[in-house]
């Protein structure tokens, strides 16, 4: 008799809705689509921005006249840009509020790529890194905040991360 009870307890789910939650459906989105579309198209960005550098080391090597070894370091600017405001962002959430940090993210990136399509030479394109890595952080925490807030958050969030394996 024991292992039917608990057998039945296997089969419940973790959260049992109540009578008076109501259902979410994709109508409860409507007002959250251009946000939601806003996010999607940030994560497009986030997809690009990391594959673009890998597509371009061959003309960056001719360019700058350099080894595989050095601009491998341009790999680990990002990624240290990218930790650094990962770690502070909550910080810059507080204090500025999530709209001015999403136009600060926005910003940093647009100045940086700027900066980068410039042709400076290499120290300024490793310095600039950074601040790419720091931007795409921003951008990355703001659409998944705003992304778990909506209805149907579990299915945004994954056609959110998931769609780059469709396209």
């Amino acid at each position: 008799m024991a292992d039917q009870s608990s057998s039945n307890q296997e089969h419940q789910p973790l959260l049992q809705q109540s009578s008076k939650t109501k259902q979410e459906s994709l109508k409860d989105l409507k007002p959250h689509v251009k946000p939601l579309a806003s996010a999607f198209f940030i994560s497009i960005v986030a997809g690009l921005n990391d594959g673009s550098i890998g597509t371009i080391i061959p003309q960056l090597k001719d360019y700058y006249s350099i080894s595989n070894e050095t601009i491998s370091h341009l790999f680990l600017c990002s990624a240290l840009g990218f930790f650094i405001s990962a770690g502070l962002n909550g910080y810059i959430v507080h204090k500025i509020g999530q709209l001015k940090t999403l136009y600060f993210g926005s910003s940093l990136m647009l100045v940086s790529f700027i900066v980068l399509s410039m042709g400076f030479p290499f120290p300024v394109m490793a310095c600039t890194m950074p601040f790419v890595g720091a931007g795409m952080a921003v951008l990355d925490a703001a659409m998944n905040v705003y992304t778990a807030n909506v209805p149907l958050a579990t299915l945004m969030l994954n056609v959110l991360h998931g769609k780059s394996y469709i396209l």
